[in-house]
């Protein structure tokens, strides 16, 4: 079964729940268009605005519906609590970057936050083996997630850009896709962060 995660498209630079920018819809078609031939069966997507419009225009694309999971969800969201300022949030962002088990005071732990991935996939699973599947998420839980399943030999040999900084926007781009393969016990890594349209 393959998985095929897209961290969101481009999004306004704001608090809360910003929307994607009219770059971020244009190279969200892009993809589409490139992901057509895939085989694509089921879309799901996080709750949020900039996902949840990611993966209505894909879906739109792919003549698909969008099934809404919360366990797409990013692992802490800046605007989640009422009046934090960035470098605030920013703050406990990066400590749980650093210590992975780290819960901050709204959201989880980058391990619990990678764990609502690998739920994710083992429903699909159960659900139906064969199909090719698009979640689409963050960045930073897509991150927590590959570092909960993969040895950091599995990843360096994908994307050693990862290893290095898994947490950075220049890995997992806005638009980026990274895909797995899963057999209902073991996974297997394709792509990490890949761009699939020219810029």
């Amino acid at each position: 079964m393959r998985f095929h995660f897209i961290r969101h498209g481009k999004r306004d630079r704001k608090i809360g729940d910003p929307s994607l920018t009219s770059k971020g819809r244009e190279e969200t078609e892009l993809l589409a268009k490139k992901l057509a031939s895939n085989g694509i069966t089921r879309i799901s997507s996080s709750p949020l605005a900039r996902t949840r419009e990611t993966a209505e225009i894909i879906a739109t694309i792919l003549n698909l519906e969008v099934t809404e999971d919360s366990r797409l969800r990013e692992r802490m969201n800046w605007g989640d609590i009422e009046g934090q300022s960035f470098n605030e949030f920013i703050t406990q962002w990066e400590r749980c970057n650093r210590e992975r088990d780290y819960r901050p005071s709204v959201g989880d732990s980058s391990i619990e936050a990678g764990r609502r991935i690998e739920a994710f996939v083992s429903d699909c699973y159960r659900q139906s083996s064969k199909d090719t599947v698009i979640g689409v998420s963050h960045g930073g839980v897509l991150a927590d997630f590959l570092l909960n399943v993969f040895s950091f030999e599995e990843l360096s040999c994908i994307s050693p850009k990862f290893c290095n900084v898994p947490y950075s926007g220049e890995v997992m781009r806005e638009c980026s896709v990274t895909t797995i393969a899963y057999d209902g016990n073991q996974y297997r890594l394709d792509a990490v962060g890949a761009i699939l349209f020219d810029y």
